[in-house]
């Protein structure tokens, strides 16, 4: 997840390099998520390969891209695409983001802040039925 996300933000500052962007406050411009979509859609072979039908490997996938997100300031919305992506890619199963929310181990950092991450971002239905069942 981490060279996935540096991939797309060099590729983004290569294209736009007179504005600047801001990863905790603005929305990643179109060109980011297509990419971040592209490089996640390139992986999904190996991730269902590795994490299906084991949901614990898919809870310790959700809390690395928590510690992930937390280590970059929880840039917006970026929790939430990237659960819903692996969701959607039949990657992690609503089993697994249950079993994420219910966890109270602290082993990991940035989870209080990462529970209130996708509520506060509007999104199409879908990624409010998510957040709704899993936040």
């Amino acid at each position: 997840m981490q060279y996935e996300w540096e991939e797309v933000c060099a590729t983004v500052r290569e294209e736009e390099e007179e504005e600047e962007w801001d990863l905790c406050s603005l929305a990643p411009p179109k060109e980011a998520l297509e990419q971040e979509k592209k490089l996640l859609d390139a992986f999904k072979p190996v991730m269902q390969k590795f994490l299906h039908k084991h949901t614990h490997l898919q809870v310790t996938t959700l809390y690395a891209l928590q510690t992930h997100t937390h280590n970059l300031a929880f840039p917006k919305g970026m929790l939430l695409r990237y659960f819903v992506y692996l969701y959607d890619m039949e990657v992690v199963e609503e089993e697994a983001f249950l079993a994420w929310k219910e966890d109270l181990t602290q082993e990991f950092p940035g989870k209080g802040k990462a529970l209130f991450q996708p509520c506060s971002t509007p999104g199409p239905a879908q990624l409010q039925r998510l957040s709704v069942a899993v936040f």
